[in-house]
């Protein structure tokens, strides 16, 4: 992990990513220091007082055997060899360019789904019953952007519209469903989804602006919904009051459904035929309803609530 936690993939690239921030860091003017979080890695099994949820992070710099990471500590050392000269401005600071450090684009970024008309007696009931007769989108394991692997968590989603809501459904399989015990801004620590969804300003592809939304959907009984940027916690609780949604378990224990409408108003956008808006979906798994253990995401990157120039987007169409 570097970086706030942000898991990679490999040893060599956890030492690019060791280098990437401290470097970045020791060129900012404001910061007066950093610290490596752990020496040697945590046991396996847990910290003994932590109970059977302990952390057994993958940590350190070397090993529970004492045993140096070689690519990690060989990064450290051509790191910290440098640091003064990249504090005092006299060498550029290392740059990861992988869009986990980078949060730019990643090769999917383009992407754009078409939202379909919908029937006027569409229902919110975990069915695809009247829904437009269109391929869904998916966003299976590939599309990891936090977390471990895990080759059972994936979702499928459709999307149409009409003069007041943009409608949902996503069918998420998942082998511990609607495990979220979070309300509010911290849905997203527990199962759900999140739709990323900006409709102004669509040429400005870095940061947050004030009208983009992050609208998050508990993957739990009473079907939870909080809209994030949106002025604060109270304003997102009441835009959330606007919505409707609705979470049903797979019958099969394999999963479960979220169909949810969204009203325009919340977003800012006046809904027509050709009508384009940034758009991303990320599918959000736990095991125990407390702490998110994978990300998914159907265009961006981990980065998303901060940075929407890895959004993709949605184009509303009547055919």
């Amino acid at each position: 992990m570097s970086g706030g936690a942000i898991e990679v993939k490999t040893l060599a690239d956890r030492g690019h990513a060791y280098r990437n921030y401290l470097e970045q860091s020791a060129s900012l003017p404001f910061v007066v220091g950093s610290e490596w979080f752990i020496y040697a890695d945590q046991s396996i099994t847990g910290r003994w007082f932590s109970g059977f949820h302990g952390e057994g992070g993958n940590t350190g710099l070397v090993d529970v055997t004492d045993r140096p990471y070689a690519d990690l500590v060989t990064a450290a050392k051509l790191t910290n060899d440098r640091l003064y000269d990249v504090m005092l401005g006299k060498e550029k600071p290392y740059a990861f360019q992988d869009p986990k450090f980078t949060g730019q684009k990643t090769a999917g970024a383009n992407r754009v789904v078409r939202v379909h008309r919908a029937p006027p007696d569409i229902a919110l009931d975990g069915t695809t019953v009247n829904w437009p007769g269109v391929p869904t989108e998916p966003v299976d394991s590939t599309r990891l952007v936090n977390g471990l692997p895990n080759p059972a968590l994936r979702g499928d989603f459709r999307l149409c519209w009409d003069e007041r809501f943009l409608y949902v459904h996503v069918q998420v399989k998942d082998p511990t469903p609607l495990q979220n015990k979070k309300e509010h801004g911290a849905l997203w620590a527990g199962d759900g989804v999140e739709l990323f969804v900006g409709g102004k300003d669509l040429t400005t592809t870095s940061g947050i602006i004030f009208d983009d939304r992050q609208v998050m959907l508990g993957a739990a009984e009473k079907a939870p919904v909080f809209v994030a940027l949106a002025g604060g916690e109270a304003d997102g609780r009441r835009l959330a009051q606007e919505c409707r949604a609705t979470v049903v378990k797979d019958v099969a224990g394999s999963g479960y459904v979220i169909a949810a409408a969204l009203p325009w108003s919340i977003f800012g956008v006046t809904p027509e035929n050709g009508r384009e808006f940034f758009f991303d979906l990320a599918i959000d798994n736990s095991d125990d309803g407390h702490l998110r253990i994978q990300q998914l995401m159907w265009n961006g990157n981990q980065h998303n609530s901060t940075h929407r120039g890895a959004w993709g987007r949605a184009r509303l169409v009547t055919n």
